[in-house]
């Protein structure tokens, strides 16, 4: 089973990206409930105050090399 929103691109809100995340976790099954409502709840509270407003484009990923 596919989460349904099964097609996202740059341009899609960084809370869509969110909810295609857990509807994937749930579709596999393989984490407990418990789990899955902590990330649930660390998705919706800690991230969305810097994310909320940004679309996955605006979204990168830094690395530091030491």
């Amino acid at each position: 089973m596919q989460p349904t929103n099964s097609f996202l691109t740059p341009d899609n809100p960084f809370t869509e990206l969110v909810t295609y995340w857990l509807d994937d976790i749930d579709a596999e099954g393989r984490i407990s409930k418990t789990t899955r409502n902590l990330y649930e709840r660390n998705m919706r509270t800690l991230v969305p105050p810097v994310f909320h407003d940004l679309t996955l484009r605006e979204i990168g990923v830094v690395r530091s090399i030491h």
